[in-house]
């Protein structure tokens, strides 16, 4: 930020030190205590999913021609409870999905599911995705 080294050594230090310190004394990342702060004065208490603890895993299926989800939009999809789509990789590209965004065959749906619900979402999916 300064333009020069000549401080690297002492930023580091406090950096190391910083982190060392909130680890041990098991702090919470600060955005995240800052959004459970807010959540909790708003009254929202009853919005916040309990399954928030739950492991969260990425998983990516390919969409076959002629499938259930060829050709719709994800709006138009009922996708299972604990799931959902983060990204549909499409040749080399790479896209944010929205609600509008056509699934087409060849796309790569990239998911995000429970750990715990991974082998039933990953079924369900299967029979949308497969002929």
């Amino acid at each position: 930020m300064t333009g020069s080294f000549s401080h690297l050594l002492a930023l580091s230090t406090v950096s190391i030190t910083a982190y060392i310190v909130s680890g041990l004394y098991g702090n919470e990342p600060i955005y995240e205590s800052l959004l459970d702060r807010i959540i909790k004065s708003k009254g929202n208490v009853a919005n916040v999913d309990e399954t928030d603890d739950v492991a969260k895993i990425l998983f990516e299926m390919p969409v076959a021609v002629g499938s259930f989800v060829d050709g719709k939009k994800l709006k138009d999809i009922e996708w299972p409870h604990s799931c959902l789509v983060v990204g549909i990789k499409r040749g080399g590209k790479e896209i944010i999905p929205k609600g509008n965004t056509k699934i087409l065959a060849g796309d790569y749906i990239v998911l995000l599911g429970n750990e715990k619900d991974v082998v039933d979402i990953k079924n369900n999916i299967r029979k949308m995705i497969e002929i």
